[in-house]
């Protein structure tokens, strides 16, 4: 996004927060035939570049939020 990691606030985990977070599609794809439709790298960059794009849209939320 054109900025460097002095923009990172890292933040202690919570008491219970799981370091990492795994999904397991075995059974809606056995069950139900599902088959993601994008990969998860993809996805992430399309959603990354649409809220780039729609700024107008998220920024006075946030704003709102301040």
């Amino acid at each position: 996004m054109g900025r460097d990691e002095s923009w990172i606030d890292y933040v202690p985990d919570r008491k219970g927060h799981d370091l990492r977070y795994s999904l397991n599609i075995e059974k809606i794809t056995k069950e139900l035939g599902y088959a993601p439709r994008v990969t998860f790298e993809d996805g992430i960059r399309n959603t990354i570049d649409w809220y780039m794009e729609n700024e107008n849209w998220w920024r006075p939320l946030k704003k709102k939020l301040a």
